[in-house]
């Protein structure tokens, strides 16, 4: 009698705890569906440090402005600041050209052909930059237009070369990628201005 008392009671707390544990494991897996869910609702973009700043996923809209401004921001440099390394070169105008549409490319083929790169490459020349600001407006045939305003920089073994620069874009929406995280194309691209600040020497 008091073995089947016994082996009852062990029973009783087997099924007990099958039962609380059978519940953790369905509530844990309930959890992790919700926090899956709660995190698809969360986006990151760039901000003016390149750091990642979290925004919710239906407030992205108003972050597109922030985003719009970063991409113009990423190109120029990636188009203006050069080392005179050719593979460095080449890298940089892969991921320039990648978010960018054929004006930049043309762009890029003009200089080319004027031995733009070669002569930095052969004289040890590097080219840096600095945006001062970007203004946007909505556009009508893109999302937004841009105006950059900046300053880039040739740097020589005896003298730096300083030059104002300022150029207009249009922004048009595309699907978000590991290159093009901001999700924008570049496009009708040009430069408004490039004229000489002064010389500076070294």
């Amino acid at each position: 009698m008091d073995v089947l008392k016994i082996f009852a009671n062990v029973k009783m707390v087997f099924v007990v705890t099958t039962v609380i544990a059978t519940a953790i494991s369905l509530l844990c897996v309930k959890l992790a569906f919700v926090f899956a869910e709660e995190e698809r609702n969360f986006v990151y973009v760039a901000g003016s440090q390149n750091t990642l700043l979290l925004a919710l996923a239906n407030d992205v809209q108003t972050n597109r402005k922030a985003e719009a401004e970063m991409q113009v921001r990423r190109f120029h440099e990636l188009f203006f600041i050069l080392s005179p390394d050719a593979d460095f070169m080449k890298r940089q105008m892969e991921k320039a050209l990648y978010v960018s549409d054929n004006t930049v490319k043309n762009q890029y083929g003009l200089l080319s052909e004027k031995g733009y790169f070669n002569s930095m490459i052969a004289n040890g020349v590097s080219s840096e930059f600095q945006c001062d600001s970007v203004c946007l407006s909505e556009g009508n045939d893109c999302e937004f237009y841009a105006t950059m305003y900046g300053k880039t920089s040739l740097v020589y073994g005896d003298k730096v070369i300083f030059r104002n620069l300022k150029t207009t874009c249009g922004l048009v929406s595309c699907d978000r990628d590991v290159c093009n995280p901001n999700g924008f194309k570049i496009v009708n691209w040009k430069i408004e201005d490039d004229s000489l600040l002064g010389i500076v020497k070294r």
